[in-house]
C-alpha cells in the first residue's frame, strides 16, 4: 500500500476513519493517526459539539440570570443595586454550571439501574444537588477547556491549510 500523500512513499499506517495509506512522515504529523481531510473533519465535529455545549451554558445562565432578576425588590440605590445584580447573576451561573456538574456525575458516578420510584426521586433529589455543588468547580474549568480546544482546532485548521503543519 502507498501513501495517499505521497504516492512515492510505502505507507507505514492507515488513517483510523478512512483506513487510507500514510506514509511515516504522514503519520507522525498529528498526534491522532489521521489523515488531513480526516483530522480536519474531526476536529470540525469536536468544536461544533463544543460550540452546542457552551451555547446550553449561555442560554441556562440567561435563563436562570431572567429568573433571579426578574423577582419583585424594593429600589435599591446604586451601592445596593451593584450588590443584588451580582449576587443574581453568581446564583444563575451556580444553577447554569449545574449541567457539567450533572455530566460529571454521569462520567464518574455508577448509575442506579433498577429501584422503586421512590428510591428514584431520592436519587434524582441527591444527584441534583451534588450536581450543583460539583457544577461550581467543574463549570469554570470545562469552559476553559472548551475554549481552548477550539483555539487549537482553529490554529490546526490554519495551520493545514497555510502549508505549516
Amino acid at each position: 500500500m502507498k501513501c495517499s500523500t505521497h504516492a512515492d512513499s510505502d505507507a507505514a499506517a492507515q488513517c483510523r476513519a478512512c483506513s487510507r495509506g500514510l506514509c511515516h512522515a504522514c503519520s507522525s504529523r498529528f498526534t491522532l493517526m489521521m489523515c488531513e481531510g480526516c483530522l480536519l473533519q474531526h476536529n470540525r465535529s469536536i468544536a461544533r459539539s463544543m460550540y452546542l455545549k457552551l451555547a446550553g451554558t449561555v442560554v441556562a445562565f440567561a435563563f436562570f440570570a431572567w429568573m433571579a432578576l426578574s423577582l419583585e425588590h424594593a429600589p435599591l440605590s446604586g451601592a445596593e443595586y451593584a450588590k443584588y445584580l451580582a449576587s443574581r447573576l453568581m446564583i444563575a451561573a451556580f444553577f447554569a454550571f449545574a449541567i457539567w456538574g450533572w455530566d460529571f456525575l454521569d462520567r464518574n458516578v455508577r448509575h442506579l439501574v433498577v429501584a422503586t420510584p421512590l428510591v428514584w426521586f431520592f436519587y434524582l433529589w441527591i444527584k441534583l444537588w451534588l450536581a450543583l455543588l460539583i457544577g461550581i468547580f467543574v463549570g469554570p474549568y470545562q469552559i476553559y477547556r472548551m475554549v481552548r480546544e477550539i483555539r487549537t482546532t482553529r490554529v490546526t485548521a490554519r495551520g493545514i491549510a497555510e502549508g505549516l503543519i
